[in-house]
């Protein structure tokens, strides 16, 4: 996969925030992302 220039970005930052628009899908498809910033010791916010 090709480097996104948001990951060096993401790997700055120290927390993040998740938002959507509503509907629930933007809860399912927010998850994995949540969970992997988690791993990598960002905090979230949802």
């Amino acid at each position: 996969m090709l480097p996104q220039p948001i990951e060096s970005q993401m790997r700055a930052a120290r927390r993040v925030l998740i938002a959507g628009a509503g509907g629930g899908f933007d809860f399912l498809c927010g998850l994995p992302l949540m969970l992997s910033l988690e791993a990598q010791g960002i905090g979230t916010s949802v």
